[in-house]
């Protein structure tokens, strides 16, 4: 809010002092409290803004010189701070309207424009707490007392209402939704800002009765009116509704002063500052840089004030600064490592601060910490004061400068080649590194890595190694322009290929020194050695020897032999295979030109050359050698093949053993013939066993079990060879030759009828057969034999006696008969047996008292082809004679013979035992007495 002295236009030059509150809501960390004001007389400080601490009431400098005229009315806006205030311009252009922050004091004041023509002075001016800026004209005339509300982009101001009844000069300002006037005379007005007759409140008392004129008007912080007087120039407070005021502050100087009052709640500037560094360890006489970065988390701008005492420790230290676009850094003041300049930030903006410098190379080790800060002007308040410094902690170690070489001394190496390394590990210092950490991991095509320390200087020493195979790690003490000399020692893999590169490395100093890779110094980047070392092309050729299963005696076998170039290069010349076969194996082959391969024999030794190249990672045609397997080979040979010639230079794999198991297989066989196979019993039978070995090996210990079954009876046994044992039935032939043959006949005697059959099998043998197994008495097996004979029952003729014309079942039977009547009997016989009866008879006795009817004694053979005669017995059956009965003999009636006792029929020929064959019956008939 602004006042004048009087209500003159534009035009009337007055000289006046104003002043601005900058009041912040008491919920305090948000916004701020400040009191500025304007020197417009000739005294010392005019012309210049200045701020009053409102809380020891003194004076700061903001900005030297506003721009032109002899008067001023200020007001402030509420969101940022911002200060806009109208001057009378020097050169009679009335009403200029400018923009200024007070939190960017060297940033020269923005001119929008003037408030136009025919505004009225009057020098009253104040933002609303809805950030809306009001003027109020004076000087007298229709517009004395008019508001206008003030474009604050462009400075126009556009008329509204009057207020009138407030009087002449005075300031005015917001309290809430409130406006309140003052004029000279020290009365205070309410009024609104639509306009009409505004109300008294009162006057104000001054202490001691004074009667000072009042200038310019604002609300502090706590609610409470400031009002600004001049004769003396003073701040004072009242407190609504009371208006007596207590003093506050003198200011302004000179011997007239007129000022002006504005209060706004604001928001806080926050300023925040980071401080990082280019390295966790720093190390004596090394490069530091340090960042650091100011940033405006605040919501308008503000000029912060930027420091930066760097340690004694860190010498030349120059600094450099970037802000964001429409930001922008001062020039540094300070003397030294005293770092203080100051950046103006736009909201959001950052200034990034470049410090660097050199560590003393007598600096101290340990903890080296540098703090900067940023603060804000002094009659501002930062919303967050934990953010305004920031600390850079490094680590200061000593300065050790190591490096390594490595030589192999080699332009080229062979496949199998010994390769040697010399690795030298130094530390040009300036300081000792103690425990150094020294690796080198062999390439994985050396094997049997031997390494050593050797030769030491100036004091260095090597540590106890560790590791495992081709990783090689130990530590070594150097003390400053010392050295310690390793060698590492390994054979080069046969199949290497391409380049050998082998890097050793000094990792880590001492703990507490820094070994660093500073390209501005001496041996940069000299921490690791690599020796690069080309790998010739060379044949290595390979020989592989094979055979498949067990070879067998008496048979034949082979052999493979595989030829390949496992090296890195291609054979040139003649390569020659040997194969010097084992006693017991026969060679047969290969013999002239096999596969490419020029091939002979002598005696043992199969030879095969030929002269074509071999590519790398190819192979020859296969040699593959035939033998005769003796019967005399042992039961295990081992067969050694060789290769040579075509330019290897590794032998290492140009033979190879191949142990080979040698067996006997006898392949056993058994058949058996009988030379009657349907005998009778009692007959003698001969069985034949012929034992035969089809090789290829010879059999021992060979036993054949040929036990005689039962229903024959043994009678001899014949031998080609061996024995046999009766008891057991084992034939123990012993040895057999391949292609040789045993025989056994058994000779026995039939006493069973029926099927009989003999079986002999191969009970044992030493050697295994291919497709028989001993004594397991299997008939698919060719070592098992059998021969049956079909031995017939003996026959069975069966008798049935019956009357004519009756069967045998029922049982037959004839009425009662009186003497003298004839009875007839018939005898039925049938062979039920299992073979034909021959050479067989019928006896029947005559009944007691009957005579035998002379002629009665018949037969009917039907089909059976016998013949019969017919015998007679006078004596009881002690004999048979062919003389027939005579008729009335021993007494009997006519026709009839009483001394016949015995009928005989007596047959000849075969009576066969099959239907219808077998059967047919007798007859005679004799008289009851």
């Amino acid at each position: 809010m602004k006042s004048t002295t009087s209500h003159s236009s534009f035009t009337a030059p007055r000289l006046i002092a104003a002043a601005v509150v900058l009041c912040l809501a008491s919920a305090a960390a948000a916004a701020q409290t400040a009191v500025y004001h304007i020197r417009g007389n000739a005294a010392a400080g005019s012309n210049n803004i200045w701020v009053v601490d409102t809380t020891t009431g003194t004076e700061r400098l903001v900005y030297t010189g506003y721009p032109g005229g002899n008067a001023a009315t200020l007001a402030q806006r509420p969101s940022d701070g911002m200060i806009f205030y109208a001057i009378n311009a020097a050169g009679g252009s009335n009403g200029a309207v400018y923009r200024f922050n007070p939190a960017t004091p060297g940033v020269a004041p923005v001119l929008l424009g003037t408030l136009g023509a025919g505004v009225g002075s009057g020098f009253r001016m104040a933002f609303s707490s809805s950030n809306v800026l009001y003027y109020m004209s004076g000087g007298g005339g229709a517009d004395n007392d008019r508001l206008y509300t003030v474009n604050q982009t462009t400075g126009a101001a556009t008329a509204g209402p009057n207020v009138t009844g407030t009087g002449n000069g005075g300031d005015m300002t917001f309290v809430g939704n409130t406006l309140y006037v003052i004029n000279q005379n020290r009365q205070l007005y309410s009024a609104t800002t639509a306009g009409g007759a505004a109300t008294l409140v009162g006057t104000v008392t001054f202490p001691g009765g004074a009667t000072p004129g009042t200038l310019g008007l604002a609300p502090d912080s706590a609610g409470r009116l400031l009002i600004q007087t001049q004769n003396p120039s003073t701040l004072y407070r009242i407190t609504l509704p009371s208006l007596t005021a207590t003093t506050f502050a003198a200011v302004g100087g000179g011997t007239t002063v007129t000022g002006d009052l504005a209060s706004a709640n604001v928001p806080a500037p926050n300023l925040s500052i980071t401080k990082t560094d280019n390295a966790t360890t720093l190390y004596r006489g090394g490069p530091v840089t340090y960042t650091v970065v100011v940033t405006n988390l605040g919501t308008y701008s503000v000029t912060g004030t930027v420091t930066d005492t760097v340690p004694a420790a860190v010498t030349g230290v120059t600094w450099t600064c970037a802000a964001s676009s429409g930001s922008s850094c001062a020039a540094a003041s300070g003397s030294g490592n005293s770092i203080s300049t100051s950046a103006t930030l736009e909201a959001g903006d950052t200034a990034t601060y470049t410090v660097s410098g050199t560590i003393s190379a007598s600096a101290a080790t340990g903890t080296l910490t540098n703090t900067a800060a940023v603060a804000v002007p002094a009659w501002l308040t930062d919303s967050n004061t934990t953010n305004n410094s920031a600390s850079d902690n490094s680590t200061v170690t000593l300065n050790a400068n190591l490096g390594v070489t490595k030589t192999d001394g080699l332009a080229s190496a062979n496949p199998g080649q010994t390769v040697t390394y010399t690795v030298v590990v130094s530390n040009a210092g300036p300081d000792a590194s103690t425990g150094s950490i020294f690796t080198d991991s062999v390439p994985a095509a050396l094997s049997g890595v031997t390494w050593t320390c050797g030769s030491a200087t100036n004091g260095a020493a090597c540590g106890a190694p560790s590791g495992s195979g081709n990783s090689i790690s130990t530590t070594a003490n150097l003390p400053a322009n010392s050295s310690v000399t390793y060698t590492i020692t390994g054979t080069l893999s046969a199949t290497a290929t391409g380049t050998l590169s082998n890097t050793a490395q000094i990792l880590t100093p001492a703990s507490g020194v820094t070994d660093p890779n500073d390209p501005s110094r001496a041996g940069a980047n000299n921490n690791s050695a690599t020796d690069t070392t080309a790998i010739n092309l060379v044949p290595d050729l390979g020989i592989v020897k094979s055979h498949a299963g067990d070879f067998t005696r008496g048979s034949t076998g082979t052999y493979t032999i595989a030829v390949s170039n496992t090296g890195t290069g291609a054979t040139s010349g003649a390569v020659t295979v040997t194969d010097t076969l084992p006693a017991g194996l026969a060679p047969t082959g290969p013999v002239g030109l096999v596969n490419g391969w020029t091939c002979g024999i002598s005696a043992q030794t199969v030879t095969c050359t030929r002269s074509n190249a071999l590519a790398a990672g190819a192979s020859y045609p296969n040699i593959t050698v035939a033998v005769n397997v003796l019967q005399t080979a042992a039961a295990s040979v081992t067969n050694t093949a060789a290769v040579s010639g075509g330019g290897d230079i590794s032998p290492a794999n140009n033979s190879d053993d191949d142990p080979t198991t040698i067996v006997s297989a006898a392949d056993l066989g058994l058949t058996k013939t009988v030379n009657n196979a349907s005998p009778g019993l009692n007959q003698q039978v001969i069985f034949t066993v012929t034992l035969a070995n089809a090789g290829p090996s010879g059999a021992t210990n060979v036993a054949v079990s040929d036990p005689v079954p039962a229903g024959l009876t043994l009678i001899s046994v014949n031998l080609s060879a061996g024995t046999y044992d009766n008891t057991t039935g084992v034939w123990s032939v012993g040895g057999l030759a391949s292609g040789v043959s045993a025989t056994m006949e058994i000779i026995a005697r039939v006493t069973a009828p029926g099927t009989i059959t003999n079986t002999a099998q191969v009970s044992s043998s030493d050697q295994p057969d291919p497709d028989s197994t001993p004594n397991n008495n299997d008939p698919a097996e060719d070592d098992q034999a059998s021969a049956a004979l079909n031995v017939a029952a003996p026959p069975h003729v069966a008798l049935c006696k019956t009357f004519p014309g009756q069967s045998c079942d029922p049982p037959p039977s004839l009425p009662p008969q009186q003497p003298g009547a004839d009875i007839t009997y018939v005898i039925q016989f049938a062979n039920t047996g299992g073979s034909a009866a021959q050479s067989f008879y019928i006896t029947d006795p005559v009944p007691a008292s009957t005579d035998f009817k002379v002629g009665s004694a018949g037969a009917s053979l039907g089909t059976t082809g016998l013949a019969v005669a017919f015998h007679y017995s006078y004596d009881n059956g002690a004999n048979f004679v062919t003389t027939p009965p005579t008729s009335g003999g021993g007494g009997a009636p006519a026709g009839y013979d009483r001394t016949v006792t015995h009928v005989r029929w007596v047959f000849t020929g075969s009576l066969s035992h099959a239907a219808p064959n077998n059967a047919g019956s007798v007859q005679f008939t004799t008289r009851i007495r």
